[in-house]
């Protein structure tokens, strides 16, 4: 998985696509959450691009979702697979 980034005014938005080699992602897309938390925008965008999550992944979205939610900041997923993605 690749994690791309865009800082827009009032979002701030990343972009899950699958990748070719199989790098780490998780790490990955903790760092970006992590930038995301502490970006100063009320609203995070996963625009996710992959056939489908696993299950670390998965966890981790969740995590950021709750601790963004504690923290005022709305979190929306979209582009995501239909069968596997935390509500």
């Amino acid at each position: 998985m690749q994690v791309y980034h865009e800082i827009l005014p009032r979002t701030y938005r990343l972009v899950l696509v699958q990748d070719l080699e199989r790098e780490p992602a998780l790490p990955l897309l903790q760092e970006a959450l992590r930038r995301a938390a502490r970006s100063g925008k009320r609203l995070v965008w996963i625009d996710c691009r992959l056939p489908r999550l696993d299950m670390a992944t998965l966890r981790l979205l969740a995590h950021y979702r709750k601790r963004l939610r504690a923290m005022g900041i709305r979190f929306r997923i979209k582009h995501a697979p239909a069968t596997n993605v935390p509500s």
